[in-house]
């Protein structure tokens, strides 16, 4: 995820009140939520998305917005492609990333209307050609599980991206080769999963035997009258698709992508359609009279379903809980290479919109929203945290028995965000990343910092109840413990933002200190067995050891191997990464066999260790065991990070 600076983002508020402000709209602020003016509101967030894509140089935006079964703002502005110039209008085809989401759920949630599915069904029951592997003390995996997110899978991208458009007209055949690990029970956390959804889409095609594009556009597009929507591009939508960019100083075209999670990701529109939309989702399934969408559909897809601790914000059938200002909202963003996209609704305030950016700053879209919230629907600014109360909130699922800490008790620490990878070799890619840092005061209060590459800023939690803290501005951050009472997760404010404690061997810093230290042994290594053939050679000194020197060249020969391994990784990452989408390239491979001839090369100095421990001078067989023991800690450093064998 992107973020913009503090100062980036006030230029671009400055330039929109510049550019649209005068003194007699200044009292159209904080309106009441039933008197929004059109006029004031396309005025205002014309203005808006002029100065934020001027600072983060993105080139364009479509905008629609719905309150009170009414579309009061539709536009686009800026430039659809820079090479030729073709405007940005409310008809261009835009990606709408993982809101393709909210399409498949309430595709899924008709069905079940419609009896031809169930929530809770297992998942197995509507799959062709593909099973998801069970667990005898497990529970199966459900379609409410992957609605919300809560079916337990680690999370992937090697080779979950095609050649060409062919693959995702089939991608359920797919799945069976992508397939994750599952490494939660089914329920206990909200971990955003895209493959989890796309087997969603799977069980549509297996529920009613017929392909899931063309049954989403002939029972929800077509109703809604999204004509150039859809999860495959045709002619029509083709010739008016904005390219996406990479901002920079200079925006330079992202590749055009094609997904084999297909029902999570793929899904384009324009904004006029997904006004269409809006005005369903806001009057409960209905479209110019006309039930669209099955009212408990559009229920189940706007009320809370799963929550990882009852105080923090949700996960809805599709889409999750947000918080704009003292504005209760649902909403669902999206991101691919070149496109930032979001989804919002008030219900409450019969208000919703959707915006979407031919670049990739994601946080655009989050200011946007803020903007909005604070003009047009706010009463009040947003609540002050309550005061600290001994009130224990309801036990979370996977909580129970949990032994509870000591008011006193430290959890300060480093934490990561638990989508990732735990049994392939992109895990590597969390070696030297970024973590979210937890420090406890003496009243009891958590600072919560950021990563610099993130620009957030620093968060202060308070106590508000055991395993419970609240910030200035009412967002939650709350605890679950295993068993033994250690933290398992931390949440933060909303369903997504979920953590947990880095082990030490996996930290940052340790990492940093190994590394170094592996460095250290390279040239530990290369300086002995030089020094040792020399004086082999040329002195009588080196007479009762004549052949140390040749255990050296094993060590060496081990280290010059495993560095040999790490920098060719990282260099193959640096000039193919993108290429590993479609899939680990043969010659990438190849390297992992560099550690394996490494083992081999520990075998002759291990011999010598065991048969002749002391044929050496004094001061070499400390630096000896020093350099061997820490190529057997390298061979578990690269297990860690599952680099020592072939885990693709």
């Amino acid at each position: 995820m992107g973020f913009i600076r503090p100062r980036t983002m006030w230029i671009a508020i400055a330039l929109s009140i510049l550019l649209n402000l005068n003194p007699a709209e200044a009292g159209t602020r904080n309106s009441p939520p039933d008197s929004i003016n059109p006029v004031d509101l396309e005025t205002f967030t014309r203005g808006f998305l002029a100065g934020i894509m001027k600072a983060n140089h993105v080139p364009g935006a479509v905008f629609v917005a719905i309150h009170n079964d009414k579309v009061i703002s539709c536009f686009g502005m800026g430039t659809a492609d820079l090479e030729t110039h073709r405007p940005m209008t409310a008809d261009t085809v835009v990606r709408t990333a993982s809101i393709s989401k909210v399409l498949t759920s309430i595709a899924v949630l008709t069905l079940c209307e419609r009896g031809k599915m169930s929530l809770d069904d297992d998942v197995n029951r509507y799959l062709k050609g593909i099973s998801v592997p069970s667990k005898p003390w497990d529970s199966p995996v459900t379609i409410r599980n992957l609605l919300t997110h809560t079916g337990g899978f680690e999370d992937r991208w090697t080779a979950t991206e095609a050649d060409d458009p062919v693959a995702e007209v089939s991608f359920s055949k797919s799945l069976s080769h992508i397939m994750p690990r599952r490494v939660f029970p089914p329920g206990e956390v909200y971990c955003y999963s895209n493959y989890g959804m796309a087997l969603a889409g799977a069980a549509v095609e297996g529920a009613t035997r017929r392909n899931f594009q063309s049954l989403v556009k002939k029972t929800i597009l077509n109703p809604l009258g999204m004509t150039k929507s859809g999860f495959t591009i045709d002619q029509g939508m083709e010739k008016d698709l904005a390219t996406g960019y990479f901002s920079a100083p200079d925006p330079y075209p992202a590749q055009m992508a094609y997904f084999k999670e297909v029902p999570a990701i793929s899904f384009c529109s324009t904004a006029r359609d997904m006004g269409n939309l809006l005005r369903a989702l806001l009057k409960d399934g209905q479209l110019n009279g006309r039930q669209v969408i099955p009212q408990e559909a559009v229920k189940k897809l706007l009320t809370p379903a799963f929550f990882n601790h009852p105080s923090v914000k949700g996960a809805t059938l599709g889409m999750y809980e947000s918080q704009a200002g003292d504005v209760e909202g649902i909403e669902h963003g999206g991101d691919v290479d070149g496109f930032t996209s979001l989804l919002f609704l008030a219900p409450k305030k019969s208000f919703g919109f959707f915006v979407a950016f031919n670049g990739d700053v994601s946080s655009m879209r989050d200011y946007l929203r803020e903007a909005l919230a604070d003009r047009y629907l706010s009463g009040s600014r947003p609540r002050k945290p309550a005061a600290p109360t001994t009130t224990t909130p309801s036990t979370p699922k996977g909580d129970e028995g949990a032994q509870r800490p000591t008011e006193t008790e430290d959890i300060s620490g480093s934490y990561r965000h638990i989508r990732y990878s735990r049994s392939t070799v992109e895990k590597a890619y969390l070696m030297l990343g970024p973590t979210v840092t937890i420090s406890r005061s003496e009243d009891g209060s958590l600072t919560v910092s950021y990563p610099e590459a993130w620009d957030r800023s620093t968060q202060e939690f308070h106590p508000e109840g055991k395993d419970l803290f609240v910030s200035e501005d009412g967002a939650h951050l709350a605890l679950r413990r295993d068993p033994s009472g250690r933290v398992k997760y931390i949440f933060i404010g909303d369903a997504y933002e979920t953590y947990e404690p880095v082990p030490l061997m996996e930290n940052p810093r340790t990492t940093r200190i190994l590394l170094w230290s592996f460095g250290a042994a390279l040239l530990i290594s290369a300086a002995m067995f030089s020094f040792g053939t020399f004086k082999a050679k040329s002195t009588r000194w080196y007479e009762d050891a004549p052949r140390w020197h040749q255990k050296w060249a094993w060590i060496l020969c081990f280290w010059i191997l495993g560095w040999s391994f790490l920098l060719s990784i990282r260099l193959c990452d640096l000039n193919m990464g993108y290429s590993f989408r479609l899939g680990i390239p043969w010659q990438v491979k190849s390297l992992f066999t560099l550690p394996i001839l490494g083992c081999l090369t520990l075998i002759p100095p291990t011999l010598a260790l065991a048969r002749r421990p002391m044929d050496s001078k004094p001061f070499e067989l400390p630096l000896f065991l020093c350099c061997f023991g820490l190529g057997a800690v390298f061979l578990g450093f690269l297990n860690t990070w599952n680099l020592l064998g072939f885990k693709f």
